[in-house]
């Protein structure tokens, strides 16, 4: 999804959603992840996703799930998965879930800045361009920061 332009995945986001058999897009806080970490927090929310699928349409609940990177997803133990590194690159299953949350988040981003404009997250959605890393050393984090990121700017101060 990130080699895709804005307009590309923008047009795949729709056409994804209107080919699915089933898709859930869930989102976990900053503050949960804070707790956990990234990686337990996605798979966690790869597993509150299947079961908003399997909710909605319990004729999936056998189907195998596939998942980027090495790790199992958090869901129940007879369901079959397939962890696949890099599988973005690799399945046309898993670059469409990844399409469906970058335009998200990207998504989420622009409704964040409309709460905290000084941070710029219309331009960088979130990441830690050297603009973001200054609108922080500046006005300090927001609510939607995870403060177990740690930039190395910040780290010195």
């Amino acid at each position: 999804s990130k080699v895709l332009s804005e307009g590309r995945r923008t047009t795949l986001y729709d056409r994804i959603l209107s080919v699915s058999e089933g898709y859930a897009i869930v989102s976990i806080d900053a503050r949960e992840i804070d707790e956990t970490n990234i990686l337990i927090a996605s798979l966690k929310a790869m597993g509150l996703a299947w079961a908003d699928v399997v909710h909605r349409q319990p004729s999936l609940s056998d189907a195998l799930v596939l998942v980027d990177g090495n790790k199992r997803a958090t869901i129940p133990g007879h369901v079959e998965q397939r962890p696949i590194v890099k599988g973005d690159a690799r399945s046309t299953n898993i670059a469409a879930a990844s399409i469906l949350a970058k335009v998200t988040r990207d998504r989420l981003m622009l409704q964040a800045h409309e709460k905290w404009p000084v941070y710029g997250f219309d331009r960088h959605k979130g990441y830690p361009t050297a603009a973001h890393r200054a609108a922080i050393a500046e006005h300090g984090p927001c609510p939607i920061h995870r403060m177990s990121f740690r930039l190395q700017a910040l780290k010195n101060e």
